[in-house]
């Protein structure tokens, strides 16, 4: 496997990949930027960390792949891409393996079509979001960048959009069913493998006096997080998606394997596929928007829902979160009237505030911060006439070109 991985520098899809991870955090770079009016996101510096966690994750995937005996050949990729692509236009969510995976495992047990192995699918499927589960709990909230956000009740919010992207090179095997004969003299740069092996036993029928050969080489592939935390700290939201995106992961890895025994289980592992991811994306959603958003206008004062590194603010101890009360004794409950009294001729700025610690306890303290600063370098929750925002749950494209077209009727 160690001498096959590193074959996928040569593969030009794969520098593809790694530019358009790097065109996507230049994207998150620019969104920052406008958010905070500086960004503190190094587009070279996140694709490079992302290709090395990239790789930690491809060896791993790599590695239960080849125990179990996972390949293309039955996997049936060439079915799965092009319905999966079809999905995301229905919704963005839909772009997984995980629901095009159970839509072509189910059809091929319902009506015999296409061709495919399901338990090789379903561990792929399953393989694949356990390695996003590990890199989410990695490094999941280190690209976060704050925004407004706007719900299906047309409530404006604060909170953070989480994102991340994984070149990810993975050993991939393929099935060749070669006459016995025609092994003899390749027996020295083959490895016999053992008897037990694979686990998940390939489609392809074995004629007498033949044997399969697995071959072995190195395929680029992508993984993508999106989240957004509204309840929780962003290093808390994305710990939480990591846990139950690898629940749902091992649990159809278990399904998969046991299906090769027990056939039945085969229809378990189709639906759960599907049914169990979108378990997942609910039950997040519903942990952040069942609660009181963590970043919304106080009672009294102005809440921060985020301070910009190196700057003013940062360097005084301001934190998300804290809420500040007042500025050279004159109250504040909007981020105008913070500018306001900040334009005031003074030598220094005594701000009162109240700090937000890590465990959920607040205490009353005092900033001291200069008059001549250029940049407070504060992001504040949004206020009721907030224009400028995201929406929490946009549509897919195939839904926005209907409404579109139905508008248009009209």
């Amino acid at each position: 496997m160690f001498m096959v991985l590193p074959s996928v520098i040569f593969n030009y899809f794969f520098w593809i990949v790694i530019f358009l991870v790097g065109m996507q955090y230049a994207r998150v770079a620019k969104l920052q930027e406008r958010m905070l009016g500086i960004t503190s996101i190094s587009p070279m510096r996140m694709t490079i960390s992302s290709l090395i966690y990239g790789f930690a994750g491809g060896i791993i995937g790599s590695f239960i792949f080849i125990l179990l005996g996972v390949t293309l050949t039955g996997a049936g990729i060439s079915y799965v891409w092009p319905l999966a692509i079809f999905l995301m236009l229905v919704d963005v969510r839909f772009l997984c393996f995980s629901y095009a995976g159970g839509i072509v495992a189910l059809s091929n047990l319902v009506f015999g079509l296409p061709k495919i192995g399901v338990p090789e699918l379903m561990a792929l499927v399953a393989v694949l979001h356990m390695i996003e589960s590990i890199l989410i709990w990695l490094g999941g909230d280190e690209n976060k960048v704050p925004v407004f956000l706007k719900d299906k009740k047309g409530q404006i919010m604060g909170g953070f959009a989480l994102q991340r992207f994984w070149p990810v090179p993975i050993v991939a095997m393929m099935v060749l069913p070669p006459e016995l004969a025609q092994l003899q003299d390749m027996a020295r740069d083959m490895i016999k493998m053992p008897d037990w092996w694979p686990l998940i036993k390939s489609t392809i029928s074995v004629p007498s006096g033949h044997e399969l050969v697995y071959a072995m080489f190195a395929l680029p592939a992508a993984l993508g997080y999106g989240d957004i935390a509204l309840a929780r700290m962003p290093g808390e939201r994305s710990r939480i998606t990591s846990f139950h995106l690898l629940l749902f992961s091992l649990i159809l890895l278990c399904l998969a394997v046991a299906s090769v025994k027990y056939p039945l289980l085969k229809y378990a592992a189709a639906i759960f596929s599907p049914l169990g991811h979108e378990a997942v994306i609910q039950v997040g959603r519903r942990m952040e928007f069942g609660r009181a958003p963590l970043f919304s206008q106080p009672v009294r004062g102005v809440r921060i829902l985020d301070v910009v590194p190196g700057l003013p603010a940062s360097r005084v101890g301001f934190a998300p979160g804290d809420i500040i009360l007042s500025i050279n004794g004159e109250r504040v409950d909007s981020s105008s009237d913070i500018m306001k009294v900040m334009g005031d001729p003074v030598p220094h700025y005594y701000i009162e505030a109240i700090h937000r610690g890590p465990d959920g306890s607040e205490k009353r303290v005092t900033k001291i911060l200069p008059a001549d600063i250029e940049k407070l370098g504060i992001v504040f929750v949004p206020e009721p006439d907030e224009t400028f925002y995201m929406e929490v749950m946009p549509d897919g494209i195939l839904k926005r070109l209907i409404d579109r077209i139905r508008g248009g009727r009209k």
